[in-house]
């Protein structure tokens, strides 16, 4: 059996860098799961690295740069993302992010998005690939 195709959204990797809890302990896992590929985007890295910049956190950049680099598909931006973006977001009253990130695992062939939104989240209405958390349900 294949590794499982994921694409985490910047929650799980902001959790992975900045939380010493248990959530950020779950994330870390997913992470480090070897039965996974990881398939990230550009969305993820402009969502996530800026503000790491801007406040020169040296071990947060490192490991959202460990994580893109280590992806084995890392999509760029593009406009017709937008519109499916917009399009999936209207129908299933998902924010522009979240939209914007299903459409990359989509493109990506992932089979398991990974999530730090709550389980009544409007992510979970997404049907298309397995959607979990690595909230405490």
């Amino acid at each position: 059996m294949g590794l499982i195709r994921t694409y985490v959204d910047a929650g799980v990797l902001i959790a992975a860098a900045r939380s010493m809890s248990a959530l950020g302990a779950r994330a870390l896992a997913v992470l480090d799961d070897s039965s996974r590929e990881f398939a990230a985007s550009d969305y993820v890295e402009l969502e996530v690295m800026p503000k790491a910049r801007f406040h020169k956190s040296i071990e947060e950049i490192r490991l959202y740069e460990a994580y893109l680099n280590k992806a084995v598909i890392r999509l760029p931006f593009a406009a017709e993302d937008g519109r499916s973006a917009y399009d999936l977001a209207c129908r299933l009253g998902l924010s522009a992010f979240d939209a914007l990130h299903l459409v990359a695992a989509r493109k990506a062939g992932c089979t398991e998005f990974i999530t730090s939104e709550r389980p009544t989240s409007p992510i979970f209405r997404f049907t298309e690939m397995s959607v979990r958390t690595i909230t405490a349900n």
